[in-house]
C-alpha cells in the first residue's frame, strides 16, 4: 500500500493524472441495462400472470373464445403498465444517480477548485 505525505497546497496536475490513471475515476460501475423483451419476459414470468394467461388459454380450449380474448386483453394491459412503470423507475433512479453525484473542494497546482467528484484520484492519507 503506497502512502503519501499530506500536502498542505495539494496535488499537481500532473500527479494527480498519475494517480488517476492508478486508480481510474471515483465513480459507481456502469449497470448494464436490461433490454425491454427481457423486462417484459419477467413480467410474463410472474406466477400470477401465468396463472392469468393459462386460465385465458384454458377458455379456449372449452370453447369460450370471447371469454379467453378479454382475459387475455386484460392481461396484455396490465404486462404494459407494468412495463411503463419499470421504465419510468430506471429513469429516477437514473435522475437521483445524476443528482447525488459529489461535489467536493480540491486543491491542485495551489488552485482552489470545486469539482465533481468523479475526477477526483484514489488517495491514501
Amino acid at each position: 500500500m503506497t502512502t503519501y505525505r499530506l500536502n498542505m497546497t495539494g496535488l499537481t496536475s500532473v500527479e494527480a493524472k498519475r494517480l488517476q490513471a492508478q486508480y481510474g475515476k471515483n465513480e459507481l460501475a456502469q449497470q448494464k441495462k436490461e433490454s425491454l423483451l427481457k423486462k417484459v419476459f419477467h413480467i410474463i414470468c410472474e406466477p400470477m400472470f401465468l396463472l392469468l394467461i393459462v386460465a385465458a388459454i384454458i377458455y379456449f380450449l372449452l370453447g369460450e373464445p370471447r371469454d379467453g380474448a378479454i382475459m387475455l386483453i386484460f392481461v396484455v394491459g396490465i404486462i404494459s403498465i407494468d412495463v411503463i412503470q419499470e421504465w419510468k423507475t430506471d429513469k429516477t433512479l437514473n435522475a437521483l444517480k445524476d443528482l447525488s453525484a459529489p461535489i467536493a473542494p480540491l486543491s491542485v497546482t495551489a488552485r482552489n477548485n470545486r469539482l465533481p467528484a468523479l475526477i477526483w484520484c484514489q488517495v491514501i492519507l
